[in-house]
């Protein structure tokens, strides 16, 4: 993906998650995500490195970006749980619009999500060196 792409599905994905109370997490996840993919885009338009350089530069980001795909995935299910325990404690919002912040959350955790798989690829095809969309 080129890096407008990766920065127009990132905003979506933060404004949707920040917008549903239950995906606050993946909203600030994108940001960071967001920030990473800039650091992908710049080892990919830097061709003065040699190739054994940015072959290890990608192994050590795709390592990263995995590594940042689970503690998302893990801080996310802490805050659903967080969340939902509040919510059934206090029982402060109305059915309706409980049902539309899951809905809003289920759109964003799919919207993140394919951002981080299509960033993780982007990251695997550094580290194997095969043909970049840069």
């Amino acid at each position: 993906m080129d890096i407008k792409k990766y920065k127009k599905v990132a905003l979506l994905s933060l404004i949707i998650n920040f917008a549903s109370i239950f995906n606050v997490v993946l909203g600030l996840w994108s940001f960071i995500m967001l920030l990473f993919a800039f650091f992908i885009h710049n080892n990919i338009k830097h061709a003065s490195r040699a190739q054994k350089d940015k072959k290890r530069l990608g192994a050590g980001q795709t390592f990263m970006v995995g590594v940042f795909i689970f503690i998302s995935t893990i801080q996310t299910f802490i805050g659903i749980a967080a969340v939902a325990s509040a919510m059934h404690t206090y029982n402060f919002l109305a059915n309706y619009l409980v049902i539309f912040l899951i809905l809003l959350a289920v759109i964003g955790a799919v919207i993140y999500y394919y951002f981080c798989i299509s960033l993780f690829k982007e990251t695997l095809r550094v580290a194997k060196q095969k043909e970049i969309n840069a």
